[in-house]
């Protein structure tokens, strides 16, 4: 009898235990497509370099990010993955100059390693880390009416971590908050001219991200 019991117990476990190419959020195998979007705060020590000597200053300005992501589960809990950042701001602010206005776009292409803990729960905290490179272009626009053109590239990265809640059993969707520090390393070039810059960013972003899994 007590053996039966035994047995029963055991075959009773394998049922609720994640089976050998079985698939879920966070389990090996498993697929995940989806877009992400992100608000963040940039702090930026530019240096400049020129026909005129050389110029270092500060520059404060906000961010907005979105994109699609694509990942797999390699292991279970890492998940390994691939996004595609598009991104706009605007700063105020220029070495104590007014500007009119200044727009930036960037597009980036990043890989970021992730690790899930609780798999199976209905929240799942993350660690992650991305490192990535980035292709810059921003117009300004002076009050004394000239436009300025600065475009180049550099490399980012960063970590952060957040919040995963799964919808959904071997397929369904996810919903993700997070926070990610990142660091970013600019040579920027501009336009018509001899000048360069070297562009040191922090950023400060709150994000999220919503897809699939399959």
């Amino acid at each position: 009898m007590r053996i039966a019991l035994v047995v029963a117990s055991v075959a009773a476990l394998s049922t609720l235990s994640p089976q050998a190419g079985a698939h879920g959020f966070g389990l090996a195998g498993t697929t995940v497509l989806g877009g992400s979007a992100g608000l963040s705060a940039n702090s930026d020590d530019i240096a400049t370099d020129g026909v005129f000597g050389d110029d270092e200053t500060s520059v404060s300005s906000a961010r907005v990010r979105f994109g699609p992501l694509i990942g797999h589960f390699v292991t279970d809990g890492f998940l390994l993955a691939g996004a595609l950042t598009l991104e706009a701001e605007g700063e105020e602010d220029y070495s104590g100059d007014t500007i009119v206005s200044r727009n930036t776009n960037t597009v980036g292409l990043h890989v970021i390693p992730s690790y899930y803990f609780g798999l199976g729960s209905s929240f799942m905290p993350y660690l992650r880390a991305q490192l990535g490179v980035v292709s810059v272009s921003s117009e300004s626009q002076w009050d004394f009416g000239d436009t300025v053109e600065i475009s180049g590239s550099g490399v980012v990265y960063g970590l952060g971590g957040g919040l995963t809640i799964p919808v959904g059993v071997a397929t369904g969707g996810f919903l993700q908050l997070g926070l990610d520090l990142v660091w970013s390393k600019l040579s920027l070039e501009v336009v018509d001219s001899e000048l360069e810059q070297r562009r040191d960013r922090f950023t400060f972003e709150i994000g999220t991200a919503l897809g699939l899994f399959f």
